[in-house]
């Protein structure tokens, strides 16, 4: 477990309801940023179960093999729903547009937090780390989505498909298709021009939906 420090209260113990789970592609997006931004926890929970897919991947891809034993990519997703549900209700501006690269930074600082901390433990690889001090906090229907997933054989294949792709198309992958960043943004991360990356997006993007991909994992655009 990831040993992360606890979030500010009063932000995880909002549960996430069936209802709300089988309702998540009923409300449109900008509609459910709105009433999460006003403490709706059933809206929050909708769009975060929209990014899971994507979010679960990105922790999958983003944990070097070898430090998997000591991060895990689940505890990487409780512990970004927690800090999002906490953050979200301060935010005196709800990023309506931009929900997927707001999570996704958050995502990219937890991910960091815990590649410092696992460091003491990348020498042994057998010893655990640090448990998570909240996980009792964390909603169950927000640790089944993950479970969920990985039992998805579309989700394995795709996670096979990944280790067969080149670096370039890699990175395009995280920026684009799984942060949801825009063109110009992968374009400056990837030091290439902006045509050049929408156009290696497009490509690899129609080869990725050919593998009958889980339903929200990529960016659609």
């Amino acid at each position: 477990r990831l040993g992360l420090s606890p979030p500010a209260p009063g932000g995880a113990n909002c549960p996430m309801t069936d209802e709300s789970m089988e309702d998540e592609h009923s409300a449109p997006t900008d509609d459910l940023v709105a009433r999460a931004g006003a403490e709706d926890a059933e809206a929050f929970n909708q769009l975060y179960s929209r990014i899971a897919p994507a979010l679960l991947a990105w922790a999958e891809i983003r944990i070097h093999s070898r430090l998997k034993r000591v991060i895990d990519a689940e505890d990487i997703m409780q512990e970004v729903w927690v800090r999002a549900m906490d953050r979200y209700r301060k935010e005196s501006e709800p990023p309506v547009k931009s929900f997927r690269p707001w999570l996704f930074g958050i995502a990219q600082f937890v991910v960091m937090e815990a590649l410092r901390r696992s460091r003491s433990h990348v020498a042994d690889a057998a010893q655990p780390g640090t448990p998570m001090t909240d996980l009792d906090r964390i909603p169950a229907s927000v640790t089944s989505l993950s479970r969920e997933l990985k039992q998805d054989d579309a989700y394995r294949i795709f996670l096979q498909h990944v280790e067969d792709l080149s670096e370039e198309e890699r990175q395009l992958l995280i920026y684009r298709g799984l942060e949801g960043q825009d063109h110009a943004e992968v374009a400056r991360r990837m030091g290439i021009d902006h045509a050049a990356a929408r156009k290696r997006w497009g490509r690899l993007r129609e080869r990725l939906r050919a593998l009958k991909l889980p339903e929200n994992l990529l960016e659609t655009e």
